[in-house]
């Protein structure tokens, strides 16, 4: 039992020491001195809290998220078919898209949605479409929308069979393919 107890404690330490040395070598990919990294405890409470609240870098939180978008483009720009870096790929596309989205762009997902059921899957090109539309109405519009609803469901009834972790015949694909046809008959 001693020996057991030993050895969890050693996987522990052992994972901790991992995590603290990449977030180590993290922050040093991104200029940060160890001053920065490390907060230090002589604060109040109150100080604390408030520092908690900053960024440690000084960046503000747009710009991290920024920062974020272009190591993911850059990571996704040459993506293969039917893998996650190609959803990613799909999925940034969408979103960018989706700030300038209209009327005409909003029919014209929808329509494409509607018009495929439920043939989603006959190939690349029609999942990849398929993944594109309902992204594109899901970072269009608030949850609460129905637009965004069937966005959701449009692009996980395909994300998992492009990549080949589901089927068609997978019960979470079959359900997802009955929310795509219930919101369709909602917005007749």
């Amino acid at each position: 039992m001693k020996k057991k107890i030993l050895i969890g404690i050693s996987a522990f330490l052992l994972l901790s020491i991992v995590a603290i040395t990449v977030g180590i070598i993290y922050g040093k990919s991104q200029g940060l001195s160890m001053d920065d990294m490390i907060v230090k405890n002589t604060e109040s409470d109150e100080e604390t809290t408030a520092q908690a609240d900053t960024p440690v870098s000084g960046i503000s939180d747009e710009e991290a998220m920024d920062f974020a978008m272009a190591e993911l483009k850059e990571k996704v720009k040459n993506a293969k078919p039917n893998t996650s870096d190609m959803v990613d790929k799909i999925a940034l596309q969408a979103r960018d898209d989706a700030k300038s989205i209209d009327e005409t762009k909003t029919s014209e997902a929808i329509a494409y949605i509607h018009d495929t059921y439920p043939n989603y899957f006959t190939d690349n090109d029609v999942m990849e479409k398929t993944m594109y539309y309902g992204y594109l109405l899901d970072y269009a519009y608030d949850d609460n929308d129905l637009r965004s609803i069937l966005g959701t469901d449009a692009y996980q009834v395909v994300k998992y069979v492009y990549r080949g972790v589901e089927t068609v015949e997978d019960t979470a694909t079959q359900e997802n393919l009955k929310q795509i046809e219930k919101s369709l008959d909602s917005m007749q």
